[in-house]
């Protein structure tokens, strides 16, 4: 028994032919799914939980297993081919693998929020380079946005949340003409200070350079 799993869906826009004008129409979602993947029971089954995938120029797809701490690679037939990674902190493996884009050289590129570490896992070898963080500059989720055409990485800078100052004060009411006292109305909570988040996106090459 295998536990089929849909991923993925087509979309297709429909618009003019020309790339100049804008498209006519909403895109639509094509009911089909594009890819059906199969998960056998010999390696977690139904027990298998996913996460992100992303596709694969040979028709495949790349599906990250958030229990296993793996990432599992399936053929355009849906078939499982191969597994990369398990838990564990050490070069190759994973705490929390979130797979960010597929990257020229038929590799992928791996986030691990846990380990704060960019991993490049070549499909053909298995072979994994790996890039970690300083905690200062993955304030936040998800700071890897991807892998630019000269290898270098667009990381989302976060900077720390700071309060806003209220644009409008609340005063207590007094009662009568008196005194601030028991008699004044009860008063009225103050609101939490809102806070707000200043991002910056920076490039950074393979050796975690700024550039």
């Amino acid at each position: 028994m295998r536990n089929c799993v849909l991923v993925g869906v087509m979309a297709s826009v429909l618009g003019a032919a020309c790339g100049e004008r804008a498209p006519s129409g909403l895109p639509t979602i094509d009911p089909v799914p594009s890819l059906t993947i199969r998960v056998p029971d010999s390696i977690g089954g139904p027990a298998v939980e996913l996460g992100r995938a992303v596709r694969l120029a040979d028709g495949g797809v790349a599906v990250a297993d958030l229990l296993g701490r793996r990432l599992l690679r399936f053929g355009a037939d849906g078939a499982l081919l191969r597994m990369y990674g398990g838990p564990g902190s050490a070069p190759g493996l994973f705490r929390a693998p979130s797979l960010i884009e597929a990257v020229a050289g038929d590799s992928l590129l791996v986030w691990d929020p846990v380990l704060r570490r960019v991993t490049w896992l070549s499909l053909a070898s298995g072979e994994t380079r790996d890039l970690t963080f300083q905690s200062s500059l993955v304030y936040g989720t998800a700071p890897v946005v991807g892998q630019m055409n000269d290898g270098t990485l667009l990381i989302r800078h976060e900077l720390q949340e700071r309060p806003v100052r209220p644009t409008v004060s609340l005063e207590t009411p007094l009662s009568d003409g008196l005194l601030p006292g028991a008699n004044d109305a009860p008063s009225l909570p103050t609101p939490a200070a809102p806070t707000e988040v200043r991002a910056e996106v920076i490039r950074l090459d393979k050796q975690g350079r700024e550039v």
